[in-house]
């Protein structure tokens, strides 16, 4: 699907691509990244920001992990204004944790430039939004269905916005959240900036991109299925029932500190958490089943080191943003080999090093297949002292011969089929 009339990989020469320093951003922006610690700006900082403060349309695919979100929050400074009690720009996400995440990092960076920001997000009560939104704010972050919950409730009003965001654009415009983004869609003026970033672009959001951007340049600093140069990655065989045991042998061996686990379900998750406390872990489970200040402070006590091990599902995959994740064991395979990369992005950002391992049965060989052509890697099996490997596990299931009768000479024939035979029926009748 032809969706822009300029998409530029970076990676190609050919495609020589603007590029800006701390020192080329106007004055404001530099007192913001100044004050937000910022000495350089991210390889996708420098390269979208010229677009984005030209006001164009925009696709960012770029590494989890990467700096997107400072990306599209520092031109916001130049484009909107201060003195406005309008919601000028609104920056959808998926999940709460990414809202919470997203409005903290704004916050640093707004402060004391009279720009203001806010979250909204459900699993909570709407009271401290609404007084939030009641006192106006520059910027609004939030996921789509309680977006849609303000908008239905007259609390939030889009008649002003001249930017949107989405943030993880491939879970945001998959099926599930399209209808909300739709109705967002009628209320937001069509003559505004919108920019799409996501780490992976897949066909549920190309084929809907024509539908929320006008003519965009779409910039690739990784591509599709591409991953961090700083994440080292691993598979470890192993029968199912004994997953359990490969973890403990797993933490052990490769340290229990600051890592993260994987789960495909909210049961699992549990289960998994609760067979880490009673191996004398320090673990919890995070998943979209406990409400918002639960997983907040779950989270809290991961960041600060009183949890050493978060056990998360594939919803919580994009929302987790701690610093110097160890590594992040994948103890189930995602059934979307996208997902098998946002997972991966908790550890090894900002330029750390990290790994990532993962458990792969002999029921899950398809799934490991579909990780390793997207990202066009085979995974190489993760050496353990502690833990015997059987690695026939990951080797395709031989077929069996047929087996056919011995003829008159004692010779095994193969099947032979007359095109002109029918089955007879009673009696000898043919049928």
């Amino acid at each position: 699907i032809q969706t822009s009339s300029e998409i530029i990989s970076v990676d190609e020469p050919e495609n020589a691509l603007p590029e800006v320093s701390l020192a080329d951003l106007p004055q404001l922006l530099q007192t913001a990244c100044a004050k937000a610690g910022w000495n350089n700006l991210m390889p996708v900082q420098s390269r979208a920001l010229p677009y984005l403060l030209e006001g164009r349309d925009l696709m960012v695919q770029s590494r989890t992990g990467s700096g997107k979100t400072g990306t599209y929050l520092l031109p916001l400074m130049a484009r909107l204004n201060p003195a406005m009690p309008a919601v000028q720009a609104l920056i959808l996400v998926p999940t709460r944790e990414l809202a919470v995440q997203v409005e903290q990092e704004a916050k640093t960076l707004f402060k004391g430039s009279g720009f203001t920001v806010a979250a909204v997000y459900g699993g909570v009560g709407y009271g401290k939004q609404m007084d939030a939104l009641r006192q106006g704010v520059s910027v609004v972050v939030g996921t789509p269905g309680r977006v849609l919950d303000h908008l239905l409730r007259r609390t939030l009003n889009l008649d002003h916005i001249s930017a949107l965001i989405f943030d993880e654009a491939d879970r945001m415009l998959d099926m599930g959240f399209w209808p909300d983004i739709e109705s967002i869609l009628e209320e937001v003026p069509e003559q505004r900036q919108t920019a799409l970033f996501s780490a992976t672009f897949d066909h549920s959001v190309m084929s809907k991109v024509n539908k929320v951007l006008n003519d965009p340049v779409m910039i690739e600093i990784a591509h599709h299925g591409e991953t961090a140069a700083t994440v080292n990655q691993y598979v470890l065989p192993i029968d199912n029932k004994k997953k359990p045991e490969l973890l403990q042998a797993t933490l052990n061996e490769m340290g229990a500190e600051r890592v993260i686990v994987f789960a495909r379900t909210k049961r699992r998750a549990d289960e998994c958490a609760k067979l880490l406390q009673d191996a004398n872990f320090v673990a919890e489970s995070i998943h979209s089943d406990k409400n918002q200040n639960l997983r907040r402070r779950i989270l809290k006590r991961f960041s600060k080191g009183a949890t050493n091990i978060l056990v998360a599902t594939d919803v919580l995959a994009r929302g987790i943003d701690v610093e110097e994740v160890e590594y992040v064991v994948n103890y189930d395979l995602p059934t979307q080999p996208e997902d098998y990369v946002h997972r991966i992005g908790r550890t090894g950002r900002a330029g750390h090093d990290g790994f990532a391992v993962s458990f792969s049965t002999r029921e899950s060989r398809n799934e490991l297949n579909a990780i390793q052509k997207l990202i066009d890697k085979k995974l190489p099996i993760m050496p353990l002292e502690s833990f015997e490997i059987d690695p026939s596990i990951l080797e395709p299931k031989k077929k069996k011969k047929e087996q056919t009768a011995p003829n008159a000479e004692g010779k095994h024939e193969g099947k032979r089929r007359s095109r002109s035979f029918k089955p007879h029926g009673k009696n000898g009748a043919r049928r």
